[in-house]
């Protein structure tokens, strides 16, 4: 083949590359770039309300839901009566562990300034703010929904996967073992 013949044929190639490319690019779909956990939306406020042990009040943001934690409720007949049969415990026993999440989520919260990390959903069916809370003491920036966990006070939430869920259930296991909070009560364990 002579040199000319070869040269066309290169740029023959080349330029269906270059058509192919820009194709290419034209018809991909485009997503935009999602932000990196540490980079996601936050909000902050003052809490005002403490309903119980996983949703709070916060000024200038309403009602939000604490993403990963699941607290007893004590207030719920309905609700009582399915959680004693899933942990296992009386519905005397569901109400105090209830009201023990609810105290201590009020003395870190109530009051205080928390900072809210929005997840990946940003409101639940009853139209509450679904954020991670996070709050100062003394040990310096903490996650409340860990610190629940920790205590023994709240259990993993199962029914959405969401970010924190391993490192949420790893303190949940660590509680049990423990048998921190109602976990000293519990005979089934999720």
């Amino acid at each position: 083949m002579a040199r000319s013949s070869l040269r066309r044929l290169a740029n023959t190639l080349a330029f269906f590359v270059l058509v192919a490319g820009f194709l290419l690019v034209l018809l991909l779909p485009r997503v935009p770039p999602q932000p990196a956990p540490e980079e996601a939306e936050t909000l902050s406020g003052v809490v005002s309300y403490v309903y119980d042990g996983d949703t709070l009040e916060v000024v200038g943001v309403g009602k939000v839901r604490v993403i990963g934690i699941d607290a007893l409720d004590g207030h719920n007949a309905e609700r009582m009566l399915s959680q004693s049969r899933s942990y296992g415990l009386t519905t005397r026993q569901v109400e105090h562990w209830a009201r023990e999440a609810t105290a201590l989520a009020g003395g870190l919260l109530q009051g205080r300034e928390a900072v809210l990390h929005l997840g990946p959903t940003r409101q639940d069916d009853y139209g509450r703010t679904l954020a991670y809370v996070h709050v100062a003491t003394d040990a310096g920036d903490q996650d409340f929904g860990l610190l629940m966990l920790d205590r023994g006070l709240t259990a993993t939430y199962r029914n959405a996967t969401h970010p924190r869920q391993e490192q949420y259930l790893a303190a949940e296991r660590l509680a049990q073992a423990a048998r921190k909070g109602m976990w000293q009560d519990a005979r089934v364990r999720p």
